[in-house]
C-alpha cells in the first residue's frame, strides 16, 4: 500500500464488502470527510445515504479556527471557538437529520 490516505481507503472497501457479505442490511454510512470515501461512496454506492461522522467536522472546524486565532487580526476569535463547536454539535443533535436545517 502506497499511503496511508490509500489504507484508508482500501479498508472501507473491504469494511463495507464484509458488511454486506454478511448480509447486514445498510442504509446510512457515516465517515469522516475523507475525499476518496466520499467518492468511492458517489460512484458506487449512490443508494446509500452517506452522512458525515459530527467529531470528525468539529475537530476540523476547531483546528482551523485556532490556526486563525493565533494571527493577531484574529485574536478575539480565540473565547468563541468552544461556543462555536458547542453550537455545531447542538444543530448537529437537534435538526433531526434534516440537512437544510442544519446549514
Amino acid at each position: 500500500m502506497k499511503s496511508s490516505h490509500a489504507m484508508e481507503l482500501e479498508g472501507f472497501k473491504i469494511t463495507l464488502e464484509k458488511v454486506f457479505d454478511a448480509d447486514i442490511p445498510v442504509k446510512v454510512v457515516a465517515t469522516d470527510r475523507h475525499v476518496s470515501v466520499n467518492k468511492e461512496m458517489d460512484r458506487n454506492h449512490p443508494d446509500l445515504i452517506h452522512q458525515f461522522d459530527v467529531w470528525h467536522f468539529a475537530k476540523n472546524i476547531r483546528k482551523r479556527l485556532s490556526e486563525k486565532a493565533k494571527l493577531k487580526q484574529y485574536a478575539d476569535l480565540q473565547p468563541w471557538i468552544q461556543s462555536i463547536t458547542n453550537h455545531l454539535w447542538w444543530s448537529s443533535a437537534t435538526c433531526n437529520g434534516d440537512a437544510k436545517l442544519l446549514k
